[in-house]
């Protein structure tokens, strides 16, 4: 058994004196190997939901955001319910999913916005109470919002009682896209 012993430290010698030479493991000034440290990230979670809970916005609603008002989620503090907006803490790529109840008697037309740009949107025509949904996928820098715009239109409305308007994302994949 011994002379299995001798021929695997002979082995593992043999092998630090290459990997030293191919500069693989470097050797320090008292002839012992340098510790390294890999920098293993702990994943960054970013999420929230928010719920329109104030009644019927619209018509001539004046063109901001929607303000979901009953935050019930908020990981990363990125959804700020006075302004309506989701401010990205960290770069990457979120999913955002919008659900609204379309008002009895109204039609409906409701912007996806990143920054200033819409990327996406929701109309129905039909003047019912409809349930509508939609799911998008956006790469956002540090700093950068995400919000839901209502049209201004005298025949756009939106119903936000109960829990039938809603606006949530999370954070897919930390990194710049």
């Amino acid at each position: 058994m011994s002379f299995i012993s001798f021929v695997l430290f002979g082995f593992v010698l043999v092998l630090t004196e290459h990997f030293i030479a191919c500069n693989v493991v470097p050797k320090t000034g008292s002839d012992e190997v340098e510790k390294r440290t890999v920098n293993v990230g702990i994943p960054t979670v970013v999420a929230f939901q928010a719920t329109l809970t104030t009644g019927r916005i619209g018509p001539n609603y004046a063109r901001g955001a929607i303000k979901f008002n009953r935050v019930t989620l908020n990981i990363g503090n990125g959804y700020n319910p006075s302004t309506g907006k989701f401010t990205a803490p960290i770069a990457g790529l979120y999913q955002f999913t919008v659900t609204y109840l379309q008002q009895n008697g109204y039609s409906s037309y409701v912007r996806l916005i990143k920054g200033s740009t819409a990327v996406s949107q929701i109309l129905a025509n039909h003047k019912k109470y409809d349930q509508l949904t939609k799911t998008i996928l956006v790469t956002l820098t540090k700093g950068q919002t995400f919000w839901v715009r209502l049209e201004r239109s005298s025949s756009y409305a939106v119903y936000g009682a109960g829990r039938y308007t809603q606006f949530g994302g999370f954070l897919l994949s930390a990194g710049n896209y």
